[in-house]
């Protein structure tokens, strides 16, 4: 509740998280079950929000919970019509001109050794009291 109130201030308890994955994987930590989701500029793309990472990391990282911490550092979040940026930044220091296009998958989503260790962008979306329109799902994995 901690981050989702510094982070979400007045709406965290809205908030549903998700991951951006280029290819439809998942990560299996948080469920056996994955779902992808159909961004429309109309619906979920006004809704959506990414952070660079897991929103439990950047507030640990950045002691946001500290009474005199720093505040939420500039670029970490984008919105959804940006979230191409955001990619770029993030994996940008994993890049070579090496790095073949088929590895692009796995720099923005991929399983570390425990939840703190996932490599991912993270999307917050914004579901008000009635949640989020199942007709927006675009495929369930299990």
């Amino acid at each position: 509740m901690a981050v989702n109130e510094r982070l979400f201030p007045n709406y965290g308890q809205h908030i549903v998280f998700a991951a951006l994955s280029t290819d439809g994987a998942g990560l299996g930590k948080y469920g056996a079950v994955a779902v992808t989701w159909n961004v429309s500029p109309h619906y979920l793309g006004r809704r959506a929000t990414l952070l660079e990472e897991n929103s439990y990391v950047i507030y640990e990282r950045y002691e946001l919970g500290a009474l005199r911490g720093p505040g939420p550092p500039l670029g970490f979040r984008a919105v959804w019509e940006d979230r191409k940026w955001l990619v770029v930044a993030k994996i940008e220091p994993s890049l070579t001109t090496a790095t073949p296009g088929s590895s692009l998958p796995r720099l923005v989503l991929s399983s570390g050794v425990s939840k703190m260790d996932d490599t991912y962008v993270e999307v917050t979306i914004y579901a008000d009291d009635e949640g989020l329109d199942t007709l927006d799902v675009a495929g369930v994995k299990a």
